[in-house]
């Protein structure tokens, strides 16, 4: 393992890409709510991270179990970029969801906790593809360029880990 890697070992989970500055163009309420929907709806990166850590900790298979662990700390990045975002367009972020204007609280009945090893990979890149789904409808309602630019950096990593997974499925 490379120096970077020893001190930054996320990085083998995250795009070999750089991230874009996290800013807006300007704030915009609406856009803001959007991305309350990645940060803590069913699909979201706050559910990513939970089912990830509780992956992590109930797989024995060490390789596996660290790999979870690996992708959860790239979420939670994901989740500090998205409540960068939502803070910059004006919204206060909370773990919430605001689809249909009707505040629904984020809660763990939204973690797939899965039966076995396979079970929970399978589940997990379900996950992802759902993630990328979502962040692409985002991606055509939000004309902010450097939201955009957020997302389409986040779909990178997101497509890493089904790539990822699918070898540990394998």
């Amino acid at each position: 393992m490379g120096q970077s890697e020893m001190s930054n070992p996320f990085l083998k989970c995250a795009a070999k890409l750089p991230y874009p500055a996290v800013k807006v163009e300007k704030p915009n309420y609406n856009y803001g709510l959007i991305l309350l929907d990645d940060l803590a709806s069913v699909v979201s990166e706050t559910t990513a991270v939970m089912q990830y850590l509780n992956h992590h900790y109930t797989i024995e298979d060490r390789k596996i179990s660290d790999l979870e662990e690996c992708i959860a700390l790239v979420e939670m990045h994901h989740m500090e970029i998205l409540n960068e975002l939502i803070k910059e367009l004006g919204v206060t972020p909370v773990y919430a969801s605001y689809s249909g204007n009707c505040g629904t609280y984020w809660n763990a009945s939204y973690v797939y906790y899965g039966n076995d090893i396979k079970d929970k990979l399978a589940k997990d890149i379900e996950g992802e593809k759902a993630a990328i789904a979502q962040y692409k409808r985002h991606m055509e309602v939000i004309n902010d360029k450097y939201v955009r630019e957020n997302l389409e950096r986040i779909i990178k990593d997101e497509e890493l880990h089904i790539e990822l997974l699918t070898g540990a499925l394998n």
